[in-house]
């Protein structure tokens, strides 16, 4: 099946969660972090949600502070259904950024659904996907943790698990200040790879393009 691109503007805010949540079924949330980065790996997420569930903390990772985001990824790993996979900028550089982002949503989808009874709807930020599973409803919408609490999950689950990702290649590769950007293209990073030049977790077809626009 493949996803239907939705217009968030048409959508209520947990529009699909509180339609499930009513009949007494579940919605699955999933997200991607770092598909902009030079270094490390793309993390996805894949979030179900307890029924009404109202937890305050659950929105947008990026609109929250580090301690936080913790809080909020603590909650979830207590009191929801979570599972997250990642693919590394070797295979970020053979399948090309779109195609290995949406290997690893597919990934963490089949993992939560391993654990967890058939939810009858799927929301992705952004993403197109196709998956062949046992959802009546799949969708992709833009800015879709601002409209789904199960997409604002995943957005935290992947973040904080992608954050401990990087500051552990910190220990490994400290010559670029790993923990401080992620692996984000900021300035401080280029600087870096210009003095000591790229290692094996940066990613090759970003980093020609890269040079070619700077």
């Amino acid at each position: 099946m493949q996803s239907v691109k939705l217009n968030p503007k048409s959508i209520n805010k947990n529009q699909f969660e509180y339609t499930a949540w009513n009949t007494g079924k579940y919605i699955v949330g999933v997200d991607e972090v770092g598909r902009g980065c030079l270094a490390g790996p793309v993390v996805t997420a894949a979030v179900i949600l307890p029924i009404n569930t109202q937890y305050q903390l659950l929105k947008d990772s990026k609109l929250l502070s580090q301690n936080n985001r913790e809080k909020a990824y603590h909650w979830l790993t207590e009191n929801a259904w979570t599972a997250w996979s990642l693919v590394d900028p070797h295979l970020i550089d053979t399948l090309n950024i779109y195609h290995a982002t949406a290997y690893a949503m597919r990934r963490a989808i089949t993992q939560l659904l391993v654990h967890v009874r058939a939810p009858e709807t799927l929301l992705i930020d952004a993403m197109p996907l196709r998956y062949n599973g046992p959802f009546s409803q799949m969708y992709h919408l833009n800015s879709g943790e601002e409209k789904s609490t199960s997409i604002a999950a995943a957005s935290i689950f992947a973040k904080v698990q992608r954050d401990r990702v990087m500051r552990d290649m910190h220990t490994v590769f400290p010559a670029y200040h790993l923990q401080q950007h992620k692996g984000y293209s900021t300035q401080l990073h280029k600087k870096q790879i210009n003095t000591f030049g790229p290692s094996f977790i940066h990613r090759k077809n970003f980093l020609s393009w890269f040079h070619q626009n700077t």
